[in-house]
């Protein structure tokens, strides 16, 4: 039995070894905030064309990872699974479950070019500022092609998450992250491709990280103790590959219809946002990089909390497993709380970062993304206790109750407040409803209504026990 981040006190009573789970968590914090330095990237390299490829950016980066979504949260199951099963004492089935992610991203290829072939059509129907609609089109036919190596490095990051060797997932994910940044200047100012020239750069540095941790994966060092070169086939041949495939689905689809819910939701947001005007969608989109940026770090406690509660349940300890996930929680609040204040404080500067000074909307843009950042402060510490909360109840499995919290909030809730904050009375998507017209700024206000209430929930579900039921 694997005991997890535990160690004795004076009185030989178990007590939570925090430094284990920091220990844990740091790589996938840094890892988390690596990762999100590909979007910062993209949004500096494309903010030195013109607001207009900014806005377009704008259009096109949620639509996108909407799209994405089956291949990243299949691949988010895995390390669930890899967790508990690692825990039971079955080195080789975890390894099995790696395969089982990629054996499916590779099936799913033909999907990618689908996806690209619609998002013409998708672009030219909504309505978006002149030229702005091009540029995210052109942006979306190409990175949609990176579905297949999604969902390979998240089953394969997943993999080495949930045996405890976080600090592979933080070596491979900062070499993409450079590769990203080099590709980024060479296709947009060296070849002269402008937003497609970034999209390029994304997805090719991702399937330059599938390659490395297939590399990492099948080394000696894994393969004695995990039989990694050997396992390939409980994850791929038919009868195996169906056992395997079916926990996967139980678990990835729930967390990619949450995740689902919850970005496509945000995305007729963030085109709510556009359709106020170019300078309010230029902003939105560079305080969604930079809060994103920001909170990645929480998500790397969600995934520590994963991986805790999962190979406590793995082993047995269910009360312990709830002791582990508590904790986590607090450490994500009180780092949420600690950047959220810094957002707040020094918001203007940081916008500035981001806007060419020629651009004759740079002054707008930097005043109400000051003011956006001090309201998305304060909706951090909800966040902090929502990714907390969540992250321990996927260990646990429990993911059905979940979807169905995110279906209701995002779709019942959070879209008909945003509509009523940011348009004026018979104006916007839903012009039924009554409005204030605050715009972007009511907007924000919309979303930290939203996130408090799903954080609540979320907290209230896992301190309710029910999780300690579940059955994969």
């Amino acid at each position: 039995m694997v005991v997890v981040a535990q160690r004795l006190d004076e009185k030989g009573i178990p007590q939570v070894d925090h430094r284990a789970v920091v220990g844990l968590a740091i790589p996938l914090i840094l890892s988390a905030s690596i990762q999100a330095l590909m979007g910062i990237t993209d949004t500096w390299f494309i903010g030195q064309i013109s607001s207009q490829a900014l806005a377009g950016m704008n259009a096109a980066w949620l639509p996108t990872l909407v799209a994405l979504g089956p291949f990243i949260n299949l691949g988010r199951a895995v390390q669930t699974l890899v967790a508990q099963t690692y825990a039971a004492g079955d080195p080789k089935g975890a390894s099995g479950h790696a395969w089982s992610g990629v054996g499916v991203g590779l099936a799913l290829f033909p999907l990618c070019g689908l996806l690209s072939m619609l998002g013409s059509l998708l672009y030219a129907g909504l309505p978006l500022p002149e030229g702005v609609s091009e540029q995210a089109s052109a942006y979306w036919q190409i990175r949609v092609w990176g579905g297949s190596a999604l969902l390979g490095t998240f089953s394969l990051s997943g993999f080495f998450n949930g045996i405890g060797r976080t600090w592979v997932t933080l070596c491979v994910s900062g070499c993409s992250v450079l590769l990203n940044g080099v590709l980024n200047a060479l296709f947009i100012f060296g070849f002269g491709w402008g937003i497609g020239g970034a999209a390029w750069g994304t997805i090719l540095s991702e399937y330059v990280e599938l390659s490395l941790y297939l590399l990492v994966f099948l080394s000696g060092w894994i393969h004695r103790g995990y039989a990694s070169r050997h396992s390939w086939h409980l994850g791929w041949a038919p009868l195996a590959a169906t056992w395997r495939v079916r926990p996967l689905l139980k678990l990835g689809l729930p967390i990619w219809i949450y995740s689902l819910a919850d970005m496509s939701s945000f995305t007729l947001f963030q085109l709510m946002i556009g359709q106020v005007g170019a300078v309010e969608g230029a902003t939105a989109h560079i305080c969604l990089m930079l809060s994103r940026f920001a909170y990645l770090p929480a998500i790397g406690l969600e995934q520590s909390a994963t991986v805790l509660v999962g190979q406590a349940i793995g082993s047995g300890q269910l009360a312990w497993a709830k002791r582990l996930g508590n904790a986590v929680m607090g450490w994500a609040l009180g780092y949420m709380a600690v950047i959220g204040g810094t957002l707040a404080l020094l918001g203007q500067p940081l916008i500035g970062l981001f806007v060419s000074e020629v651009d004759a909307n740079a002054a707008s843009i930097i005043r109400l993304g000051g003011l956006l950042l001090k309201i998305i402060g304060v909706s951090f510490l909800f966040d902090g206790i929502n990714f907390a909360a969540l992250g321990s109840l996927r260990g646990a499995g429990d993911v059905r109750v979940p979807m169905m919290i995110m279906l209701g909030m995002s779709w019942l809730v959070f879209l008909p407040l945003s509509q009523m904050m940011i348009f004026p009375s018979g104006q916007g998507w839903l012009p039924f409803l009554p409005g204030l017209g605050w715009g972007a700024v009511g907007g924000w206000l919309a979303t930290l209504i939203y996130v408090a209430g799903l954080g609540s929930l979320m907290v209230s579900r896992w301190r309710s026990g029910i999780w300690q039921k579940t059955s994969l």
